[in-house]
């Protein structure tokens, strides 16, 4: 609860400065008053985002939301989310690719939240990704499972938080985070990944070398009639 109130209060304490800036007179000055307004929006974007996923966790850790399981065409989901993703990689200058056999079992899962854990892991790799950089989506079958794993080119994580990155509110080189008008998540993007997966008996892990990249994995159930 302390955490989630630090991360409440951030953007709030931001719109609120900016209010009374307003008031104050800079409303008087439409360059001034433009730019405070657009900084507002997005503070207000990061609550709706924060609020919406400690809704999602909280659904899927307490078990209140029931998992509706279904055949999910993976291979398709996966090149939907890139679909979605390619205009944002390509305005950064990063690249997007996926490595796929031709024809891939079905797996069993709930589509929205699976399309959740891809986002999240795409938002990511996005997020440490600069100009040249590479993100690869990679999917196979393993042992009556489908593994799938997102690889970026980018900052990579250090050692030392590596086991700490799927807790909650959990942040790597916070400050360097914030400064980079990234924050969106408020720390829960990982958390959300492993609970989800787990919630579907799936497993989850990740890789990284700071510097080098980042790999996360993660794998669902093959549907079975």
């Amino acid at each position: 609860m302390a955490n989630a109130s630090h991360e409440l209060r951030t953007p709030l304490t931001t719109i609120k400065l900016r209010v009374e800036a307003l008031l104050g007179g800079a409303r008087n000055d439409p360059a001034i008053a433009e730019r405070f307004l657009s900084e507002m929006e997005s503070e207000l974007d990061r609550l709706s985002h924060l609020i919406d996923d400690l809704l999602t966790l909280s659904q899927v850790e307490v078990g209140l939301e029931t998992l509706k399981l279904e055949k999910v065409d993976l291979q398709l989901l996966l090149g939907e989310a890139m679909a979605t993703f390619w205009p944002r990689a390509e305005a950064v200058g990063v690249t997007l690719t996926m490595d796929a056999p031709p024809q891939l079992p079905p797996v069993k899962a709930s589509l929205p939240q699976v399309r959740q854990v891809i986002d999240n892991l795409l938002d990511n790799a996005l997020q440490y990704s600069s100009s040249g950089g590479l993100v690869t989506v990679s999917c196979r079958p393993a042992n009556g499972s489908i593994a799938v794993s997102v690889t970026d080119t980018g900052q990579g994580i250090p050692a030392e938080d590596l086991p700490h990155v799927f807790e909650r509110f959990y942040r790597s080189d916070r400050s360097r985070l914030r400064s980079s008008g990234s924050d969106r998540t408020g720390g829960l993007g990982l958390a959300i990944v492993r609970s989800i997966v787990t919630a579907h008996g799936g497993e989850v892990s990740i890789d990284s070398q700071e510097g080098t990249g980042t790999t996360v994995r993660f794998t669902l159930p093959v549907y079975a009639d």
